[in-house]
């Protein structure tokens, strides 16, 4: 059975300086490039805050996706063909300090959520410098692309699954779904019964957290607000309704609300979403999950079946 220690910030007293290094070193592969492929690299990439796919890219800068492509490409190659001109002492240190993290992770990640985990835990927030350097370092990490099934992620090539055994235990994972027909909290995600390889045994603190990578990483199944997976076209998950919102938010809150404090939640935890309080306030009283408890205030009625 595997088993892998988590890293601690003892382990690596100079993780600050390593990291702050990033957005040296990102300056200085860019400095390598003409501005025109310095622009695209800095776009796809999101060391402006944010990422483009070739298509966007190829639209802004007036050229098509494949020569977007190619120019990405090129400039990747040459990149790391100069590096070891401008390539920092600490740099092994870079390696072994993302080896150990994504080892710490299960080996692989999604990228948004590579994001949250740096937000998180990293003094470096930017994303996009630490995607760059990722990729100049091919021995150690593949960048995965996105298909039908799967977003793209980071693979860790010496420790992490291997795409194909990635894939396949997430075929794993969505066919269990399917067959089960309802969502689980995370919190009981070590007590399914998904049919996995040992390397995704949800008996190890590692195997648990190459399942949750999984969940992250598929392009078919998603988490509500009550941290429940599912797929997202379960309405339970997606909450593409105000009703679902309104269900979920009380849920969340465990707790009648006033039907203005619902829509005050629900804009605070889907602010891309308009809210009308006055439609809160009529799927309060269409939808039978909800129960009127005193004047404007409401509660579920699986409540009062406890």
């Amino acid at each position: 059975m595997q088993i892998v220690k988590s890293v601690e910030k003892k382990n690596f007293p100079s993780r600050e300086i390593v990291l702050k290094e990033a957005e040296k070193l990102s300056l200085q592969a860019l400095s390598l490039l003409s501005p025109r492929n310095q622009r695209i690299v800095s776009l796809f990439f999101g060391l402006d805050g944010k990422s483009y796919s070739l298509a966007a890219i190829g639209k802004k800068m007036n050229i098509t996706r494949e020569r977007a492509r190619q120019i990405k490409v090129e400039s990747l190659k040459k990149i790391r063909k100069n590096f070891n001109k401008f390539v920092p002492d600490n740099w092994p240190e870079f390696l072994t300090f993302w080896e150990q993290f994504f080892l710490e992770q299960g080996g692989f990640l999604e990228m948004k959520r590579l994001g949250e985990l740096m937000k998180k835990n990293l003094p470096t927030k930017n994303l996009g410098q630490i995607n760059l350097l990722l990729s100049l370092a091919e021995e150690q990490f593949s960048f995965e692309k996105k298909s039908v099934k799967i977003k793209s992620f980071w693979r860790n090539k010496k420790n992490g699954p291997k795409r194909k055994e990635i894939i396949f235990a997430l075929e794993v994972i969505v066919t269990f779904l399917k067959e089960q027909k309802t969502p689980f909290y995370q919190r009981e995600l070590k007590n399914m019964q998904f049919p996995l390889t040992e390397k995704f045994s949800l008996e190890t603190e590692i195997g648990r957290k190459r399942v949750l990578n999984l969940l992250f990483l598929s392009t078919s199944l998603g988490r509500n607000i009550l941290r429940q997976w599912g797929f997202l076209t379960w309405p339970i998950i997606t909450a593409n309704f105000t009703r679902e919102r309104v269900y979920l938010v009380l849920k969340k809150s465990g707790q009648s609300l006033h039907f203005r404090r619902i829509a005050e939640l629900i804009k605070e935890y889907w602010p891309e979403k308009k809210v009308v309080v006055q439609t809160v306030h009529n799927e309060l009283i269409k939808d039978r999950r909800f129960v009127l408890e005193r004047r404007g205030v409401y509660g579920l009625s699986e409540w009062k079946n406890k």
